[in-house]
């Protein structure tokens, strides 16, 4: 049992880190940041600079999985969504 605690703890302060590094170097480049407080400077510093922002929201969800059939006759019979405006 102490050795399992141990390799969780491990793979806690993997994970950690792996986060801490993408958002130093991947994210950092190409996201501005995870809340308005962090991205509205970065947006101001590019306006200033006369660059222009795309914003953009991402999220997933897990949808279940549904029988081929199934998922075929929800795409045909779901009108597609009105553009939020």
């Amino acid at each position: 049992m102490h050795s399992l605690r141990g390799i969780y703890f491990f793979i806690l302060l993997l994970l950690g880190f792996t986060k801490w590094f993408l958002k130093k170097s991947f994210f950092g480049h190409f996201c501005a940041g995870e809340t308005a407080e962090e991205l509205l400077p970065v947006v101001d510093k590019l306006r200033n600079n006369g660059i222009g922002s795309i914003l953009d929201y991402a999220a997933e969800s897990d949808i279940p999985q549904a029988k081929p059939q199934q998922q075929q006759q929800q795409q045909h019979s779901t009108p597609p969504q009105a553009a939020a405006g």
